[in-house]
Parts: structure tokens; C-alpha cells; sequence
């Protein structure tokens, strides 16, 4: 128990609190750091294994055709480039208007080898990881400015629960054009988020002396990112679109000096944003679904919120939350925020989730397990930083004497030290039940125990042993191929498989890819 000092007691509020006793000290800190960022790393070690039996499907193949056959028949680069551009104008004017992200899913690894695919996990882990931490570091350097290893865990903790739970770790970690047209792109939006809250610091704060040529580079890196989310998805570009412009008033509203860069900024993502949402593309596909209408959208999308939040919330989480709370607590308490209005703050953060639910709500179609997934890391940011902001304002009003009063009203106890203990157990208790709630509808395993139990029993391995020869039957000299169904169904690999229809779109995408006139599946007769 050497972390823990047991004396030492300061005067707060009127009352004796024996601070340490409840709070870990300072050198004992970075090893709960280094211990939670260790099991993290060590947990994403069985996803790098499985990257290296993973090969294309679907729409990797219907968006790399051109690309592939242009090197395939030239190895030109030049040539690849050009066939990706004219992927960009033919999918935007004949079925969605996301040009960065149809450049991006055209350049898939696959095109170039198979064997190259497993980049793809290894590219999306990273930006996921590398993100989150620059994000989360930013917004406790900038406004929070609490010990860096505090930010440092919080990062950790929410990490951990995104990759360990998200909806579909297949889609979002391991397909391509899935991974890229959802995690990659809600990626860049933290990069934007914490980079322009870098810019508009640095901007205003006196103390801190920037070179005007960095702030330069770093303004046209913040305008290129908004050019590319505002091609992404349209619940990224939505969601985004929406925090950069409520920022920006706000900071016009209080009149602060050299706003100029940041209006600019805005005025470019709304105006890519407008190209991508009006793409000829968007209207053809949008034939396919039945709109249920602006309004009923709005509404609908609130519901979907309040599905997914009790669908999302476990019994992981709600532990987690409680206990963070004492950690959080203490290390909140010599911060100057003052955490003003939580319940203002746990309501945007609803609102802000509905919104991202709005795209699906208003094309009438279902939600696919793609897009859910950053809709759940929007989720796990919300419920990690709003046990956060309580827990800071529980620490100011306590700091201000306003608990104290608060607690005099209700005579249920004499005890001071009581008052105060009940009040903390009673917030961390009403968040432990809001998401325990979720346990009794979901409660599974995480993703690194389901790929960690495929791998000891070889199913990644038969998966991509199965793919070898169906890949050598594509290259051979027969224009007509029949492959036989995946045996091995890995947790993070299998996603789907052709059909024995050879007029089924994805049989369509694979035969155009390999130059062949039809694939389908054959069945073994017993």
C-alpha cells in the first residue's frame, strides 16, 4: 500500500477530509498509466496477427476494377491515378457524392497485391490510436490542464472501449472501404477538432509565442482536412460541419480578434460539404429509399439515439465509470473550471449524438454496422467525458461550499464528511444505473477474446488458405469460375461471401475485377 498515505489532512469547505486517503498519490499515477496503455497495446496485438490473413471483398473490388487493371496492364502510376480520378466522377455523378472518400477506397491495397491487404488494419489501428490521444491530450492541455498522465489514461480508457466493443470490428477495423469510409474519416474530424482548438489558443493566448509561418502551415492543414471530411460521410461531415460553425459564432459573438482564418475555414467546409451532399449520385440512390421527411426524420433520429444508447450501455462500462469517479475527482479538484451547467453539457451531448443517427433516419434506410460504429465511438466519448465534467463540477461546488448548503436542506444526516461521501457515491451510483440498464439487452465479450480464441483454433489460417485458391482460380485462363463457400468464418475477416447468382452485385464487382465473364459458388453434393 505504498500508494496510499493515510494522513496529512487539509481543511475544505469547513470540513476535514482526509485527501489522500481517497486519492492516489502522484508517483503512482504514471504506473497506473503505463499499466492501462500497456494492456491496451497488448490487446490489439492478436488484430495485427489476424491483418495478416485478411483479403478484399465487395466493394474493395467494385471501386479498385479500374485502378487494378490499369496496373495490372501498365504497372504505370501514372495511369492507376488517372483511372482513380475517373472513379471520382463516375461514382459521384452515378451513385454518392463523397469524393475524398471515393478516392481513398479506390486505392485500396488490393489493387496492387493481395498479400498488401493486411495494411489496412495496421492504417486504420493507427490513425484510431494516434487520433484519440492527440485529440484527448489537446482538449486537457487546452482547457482542463490537469497532470498529462490523467489525459493520458482517459485516452487509454476510451480507446480500450472503442476497439473492444464497437459494433463491427470487421467493418471498421478490417474491410477497406468500409474502415476508410467510416474510422479514417471520423479520424481526420478529431484531428480537425484538436488542431483548430491548437490554432484558436495559440491565436488568443498572449503568453504562448508561435511563429506566424507555423501558424501559416498549420491554417492550410486545417483547410485541407476540411476539404476532405466535408467529402467523407455525410454523418462526419454532418457532425463536423456542425461543431466548426457553432465555434466559430460563437467566437464572432464575443468578438475575438482574428477570426478571419477560421471563417474562412468554415466557408470551405460547408461549400465541399454542399458539393458532396448535392452530387447527382446522392439523388439516383436516393430513388431506392422512401424519405419518411424532414421532420419525422428529426424525431426518429432521437429515438434511434435512445435504442442505441441502452443498446451500447453495459455492465464494462458502468464499472469503469465508477471507478473513475474518485480518480477523476481528486484530480479535478485543484483545476480552475469551473465545469459550469453538467446537465447542459450531458443534454448537447445527446443532442449532438441524435444528430449523427439524422443521415440514416431521414434516407429511410436501416443503419448499417459500419456507420454504427462511429456513432459508438461518438457514444463512448460522451458517457467518459460526461462522468468527467460531473465529476469536476461535483469538485468545484464542493470546493465553493455550495454542497455543503445544498446537503443542510435534507437532515437526513449530521455528518459533514457523510453529506459529502453520500453525494459522490449517489452520482457514481445514478451513472452506474443509467448504463447498467444497457447490461441486460448486450453484454458480449470483447473483440480481442473473439480473435484471440479463432487463432488458437486456426480459423484465420483456414480463411486465408481457402482465399489463396480462390485467388488462383480468378487468374487462371477460364472465363467462367466456380469457388466453393468459406469453411472458416473468422470473427474479424468474414463479412460476407459471393453467391451461387452470378447476377448478384458483388459476383459482378469480383468478375470485372479478375476479367471474367462470371464467379459464383459451388456446392459440394454429399
Amino acid at each position: 500500500m505504498r500508494g496510499f498515505v493515510f494522513t496529512n489532512y487539509t481543511a475544505w469547505d469547513g470540513m476535514k477530509i482526509n485527501e489522500k486517503y481517497y486519492c492516489i498519490k502522484k508517483a503512482a499515477l504514471p504506473l497506473i498509466t503505463i499499466i492501462s496503455l500497456s494492456v491496451l497495446l497488448l490487446s490489439l496485438i492478436p488484430f495485427l496477427i489476424t491483418a495478416l490473413y485478411s483479403y478484399p471483398f465487395a466493394d474493395d473490388f467494385g471501386y479498385g476494377i479500374g485502378p487494378h487493371l490499369a496496373w495490372q496492364d501498365t504497372g504505370s502510376l501514372i495511369r492507376v491515378m488517372s483511372m482513380v480520378w475517373a472513379n471520382v466522377a463516375g461514382f459521384y455523378v452515378n451513385w454518392q457524392g463523397s469524393f475524398a472518400a471515393i478516392f481513398l477506397m479506390s486505392l485500396n491495397p488490393a489493387i496492387f497485391n493481395e498479400s498488401l491487404y493486411g495494411i489496412t488494419t495496421v492504417l486504420l489501428l493507427g490513425m484510431l490510436v494516434i487520433s484519440v490521444f492527440y485529440f484527448v491530450q489537446t482538449i486537457f492541455k487546452t482547457f482542463i490542464k490537469a497532470n498529462h498522465y490523467i489525459g493520458i489514461y482517459f485516452a487509454t480508457v476510451v480507446l480500450f472501449f472503442m476497439i473492444q466493443y464497437m459494433p463491427s470490428v470487421s467493418e471498421g477495423l478490417f474491410w477497406f472501404n468500409s474502415g476508410i469510409y467510416y474510422t479514417f474519416f471520423f479520424c481526420l474530424s478529431l484531428f480537425y477538432y484538436a488542431l483548430m482548438i491548437r490554432l484558436l489558443d495559440a491565436e488568443t493566448n498572449k503568453e504562448k509565442y508561435v511563429p506566424r509561418l507555423k501558424l501559416y502551415g498549420a491554417w492550410a492543414v486545417l483547410l485541407v482536412l476540411s476539404i476532405l471530411i466535408a467529402g467523407g460521410n455525410l454523418v462526419t461531415g454532418l457532425i463536423t460541419s456542425c461543431i466548426s460553425i457553432f465555434i466559430c459564432m460563437v467566437r464572432i459573438i464575443l468578438r475575438k480578434q482574428r477570426i478571419l482564418p477560421l471563417v474562412i475555414v468554415n466557408i470551405v467546409l460547408l461549400s465541399f460539404f454542399m458539393i458532396n451532399c448535392l452530387a447527382p449520385g446522392n439523388a439516383y440512390r436516393a430513388l431506392y429509399h422512401e424519405s419518411p421527411g424532414v421532420l419525422t426524420s428529426f424525431l426518429v433520429s432521437f429515438r434511434y439515439c435512445i435504442y442505441y444508447i441502452i443498446k451500447w450501455s453495459n455492465w464494462r462500462i458502468a464499472l469503469t465509470l465508477l471507478l473513475l469517479q474518485p480518480l477523476f475527482y481528486f484530480a479535478m479538484k485543484p483545476i480552475t473550471i469551473r465545469f459550469r451547467l453538467p446537465l447542459l453539457y450531458v443534454a448537447a451531448g445527446f443532442c449532438l449524438l441524435s444528430a449523427q443517427f439524422y443521415p440514416i433516419a431521414y434516407s429511410g434506410s436501416w443503419l448499417p454496422e459500419r456507420m454504427a460504429n462511429i456513432i459508438y465511438f461518438t457514444y463512448i466519448f460522451w458517457v467518459f467525458s460526461s462522468c468527467l465534467y460531473m465529476t469536476g463540477w461535483l469538485g468545484r461546488i464542493t470546493q465553493e461550499g455550495k454542497l455543503n448548503r445544498w446537503l443542510t436542506r435534507f437532515q437526513c444526516f449530521g455528518n459533514k464528511k457523510i453529506k459529502m461521501r453520500v453525494a459522490i457515491v449517489g452520482c457514481a451510483a445514478s451513472l452506474f444505473l443509467i448504463c447498467a440498464w444497457g447490461s441486460v439487452i448486450r453484454g458480449n465479450r470483447s473483440h480481442t477474446s473473439y480473435i484471440v480464441v479463432d487463432l488458437w483454433n486456426g480459423i484465420p489460417q483456414t480463411y486465408a488458405a481457402e482465399n489463396s485458391i480462390r485467388f488462383a482460380l480468378y487468374r487462371e485462363p477460364s472465363l467462367e469460375v466456380w469457388v466453393e463457400p468459406y469453411t472458416a468464418h473468422p470473427h474479424a475477416l468474414y463479412f460476407g461471401d459471393i453467391t451461387d447468382d452470378s447476377q448478384h452485385w458483388v459476383n459482378i464487382q469480383v468478375a470485372r475485377f479478375f476479367k471474367k465473364n462470371s464467379v459464383r459458388l459451388t456446392y459440394k453434393s454429399n
